[in-house]
């Protein structure tokens, strides 16, 4: 998602495991991308705010943001129809 042409770096692959972890020990199943953004975003080292502004376009204020923000809409109890 935050880099689908090559992939994220040897530096950055952690940090993002870091935000994931802190956002989700801080929001639990509310947290959303864009607390993964802000949370890289007000990093100092400049490879996490790269990672923050590669995320932008899935958060709140970006283009596919109305995907990835608010409650999730999928529920895995309903009944599935391939039809």
């Amino acid at each position: 998602m935050a880099a689908p042409q090559y992939g994220t770096s040897d530096l950055q692959q952690p940090m993002l495991q870091r935000a994931l972890i802190s956002v989700w020990q801080k929001k639990g199943a509310k947290a959303e991308i864009t607390d993964i953004a802000d949370w890289l975003s007000n990093r100092e080292e400049s490879y996490a705010k790269e990672l923050g502004n590669m995320l932008f376009p899935f958060t709140k204020d970006g283009q596919h943001g109305r995907f990835f923000s608010g409650k999730a809409q999928l529920s895995l109890n309903s009944d599935y129809s391939s039809n």
